[in-house]
C-alpha cells in the first residue's frame, strides 16, 4: 500500500506546476483600461469622449471610461469634449490598468508681454536652405535694441535718439527718432496680441487646437499646443509653448510656425523680467 501510493505526492507536484503554467499561458492576453477625468479643479467630467488604439467611450458621470481588448504597450490617450481636448501616453499592460487624467483649458490664450518690465525676442526664419536671425532686447520706458543682421542693428531711445550701425560703423539720428523709437519698443507686444488674433480668427473645425504635453522651453515650464490646419487656403501647423507657472505663467516663450513649403519661423522670448540695461553706443 505504502509503494502504491509513495509516488503520489510528485505526481500531484508535477500535475500542479502544469496546471499553473496552463493557467498563465491562457491568461489574460489583452488590456483593460479604466480611466478618469478630472477638470482643472478636480472634479469628474461626465460626457467627455475618449479613444485608444480604434476604441473609443465616454465618461459617465464619475468621469470614469472604461475600455476593454487593448494591445498591451505604448497607446495614445485622446480625450475631448465639454470644451477640452488633450492628447496623453501611457504604458498598458497585459490585464487591468488605471489612468487619472487631470485636463486643462481647450483655449489658446496669450497674455499680451506690454506689462513685462524687460525681455529679449529672437525671430528664426528659415526657407530655402537660408536661416535669418534678428534679435531684440527691449527695457520698458528706456530703450531697445535690435540686430537684424551681422552688419545691421540699432538701438532707439524713449528720449527720441536712433543709433544706426550700418557696414561696422554707428550713427546718431536724432531728427527720425521720434517717430519711430516708440514704434520699435512696441514690437514684441504687437506681435502676441497679432499672434492671438490669429488664433481666435481660425478657430474653426479646419484648424484643430489641443495640448499635446509639457516641456522645458527658454528655462520655463510650458504647457505645449500646437494648431494644425488649413487658414486662408494655405496648410500651417504651429507649435506654441505657454508658460505654466510663477509669475509669467501664459506667455509664449515660444511659437513655431512651418507651411506645406517647407519654411518655419520661430519666435522665442525669453528673459521676461531680467536684469539687463541697453546702453547708447555713442
Amino acid at each position: 500500500m505504502g509503494s502504491k501510493w509513495g509516488k503520489r505526492p510528485a505526481t500531484f507536484v508535477a500535475l500542479s506546476l502544469a496546471l499553473t503554467f496552463l493557467v498563465a499561458a491562457c491568461g489574460p492576453q489583452t488590456a483593460t483600461l479604466r480611466l478618469t477625468v478630472h477638470d482643472p479643479a478636480g472634479k469628474a467630467l461626465a460626457g467627455v469622449d475618449v479613444a485608444v488604439k480604434g476604441k473609443t467611450a465616454k465618461t459617465d458621470a464619475s468621469g470614469v471610461a472604461t475600455l476593454s481588448g487593448l494591445e498591451p504597450g505604448q497607446a495614445q490617450i485622446g480625450v475631448s469634449g465639454q470644451g477640452y481636448q488633450e492628447t496623453r501616453t501611457e504604458t498598458l499592460k497585459a490585464g487591468a490598468n488605471q489612468v487619472t487624467i487631470t485636463l486643462t483649458a481647450l483655449s489658446l490664450t496669450i497674455k499680451s508681454p506690454d506689462g513685462v518690465p524687460r525681455l529679449r525676442m529672437r525671430f528664426t526664419f528659415k526657407s530655402g536652405g537660408k536661416t535669418v536671425i534678428s534679435e531684440g532686447a527691449i527695457v520698458r520706458d528706456q530703450a531697445s535694441h535690435w540686430k537684424i543682421s551681422d552688419d545691421a542693428e540699432f538701438v532707439t531711445t524713449i528720449g527720441g535718439t536712433i543709433y544706426l550701425k550700418v557696414d561696422g560703423r554707428w550713427q546718431k539720428l536724432e531728427g527720425l527718432a521720434g517717430a519711430f523709437a516708440g514704434a520699435f519698443t512696441a514690437v514684441a507686444d504687437g506681435f502676441m496680441t497679432g499672434f492671438q488674433a490669429f488664433i481666435l480668427s481660425v478657430s474653426t473645425p479646419q484648424v484643430q487646437v489641443r495640448q499635446t504635453g509639457t516641456g522645458d522651453v527658454n528655462g520655463y515650464q510650458c504647457r505645449i499646443y500646437e494648431v494644425t490646419g488649413t487658414a486662408s487656403g494655405e496648410w500651417v501647423k504651429s507649435t506654441v509653448h505657454i508658460i505654466g507657472s510663477g509669475p509669467y505663467a501664459g506667455y509664449a516663450t515660444r511659437t513655431h510656425w512651418e507651411n506645406a513649403k517647407g519654411e518655419t519661423m520661430t519666435t522665442d522670448v525669453y528673459d521676461l523680467g531680467a536684469d539687463f540695461t541697453i546702453n547708447a553706443p555713442l
